[in-house]
């Protein structure tokens, strides 16, 4: 029901280091794995006055361009229940997803990050230059729907699996933090 990208101000993001942060491509890896030291950060009054490109939650995103020349490799994850930011959009090299009411969000991730239909976006990636996966492409891409009784029954298995990996990723994130703040006080004696 929804496939769009997000954007950045002109001039960059670069100097940029308080606001909402901006997901881009090299943030795309997996189900709750985010690098936070490459966090860019777009103002909030840009963010306000966005339309498109807002994160909601259980979003699916997929990577939409940049790497290797010639060589198209897709990613996907998907974001939601706080992890990695309660507020947060994407800038024009990510796509945001969301299924039509028959397909639940979690169905859209793991369909798309298997095997197959990654392969089939590798396989329909263009672009000498800057390898990417074009919007037409991932329009056609072939979906599977399963019965309402086999899809009900996935959700049913899928979706606490994907609130305990979110939920735990918040929490690494925690202790992260947590690790980096009481570290140089160990090491310096300030702490025994």
């Amino acid at each position: 029901s929804i496939l769009e990208t997000g954007s950045r101000p002109k001039g960059g993001v670069g100097e940029i280091e308080i606001g909402v942060p901006s997901i881009g491509a090299e943030s795309i890896v997996s189900l709750g794995n985010f690098d936070f030291s490459k966090t860019k950060h777009i103002p909030k009054e840009f963010f306000q006055k966005m339309k498109k490109g807002i994160v909601e939650d259980r979003d699916v995103l997929v990577y939409k361009d940049g790497g290797k020349p010639g060589y198209f490799i897709p990613h996907v994850t998907m974001f939601g229940d706080g992890f990695p930011f309660p507020e947060m959009a994407i800038n024009s090299h990510v796509y945001r997803l969301r299924a039509a009411d028959s397909l639940s969000q979690e169905y859209m991730y793991f369909y798309l990050s298997s095997k197959s239909i990654m392969q089939w976006m590798h396989l329909n990636g263009t672009g000498s230059a800057i390898p990417s996966i074009a919007r037409e492409d991932l329009m056609r891409l072939p979906t599977l729907v399963p019965d309402p009784t086999i899809h009900n029954k996935f959700q049913y298995i899928s979706s606490p699996i994907v609130t305990s990996i979110l939920s735990l990723s918040k929490r690494n994130q925690v202790l992260r933090k947590t690790r980096d703040l009481l570290l140089p006080r160990l090491i310096s004696g300030r702490l025994d």
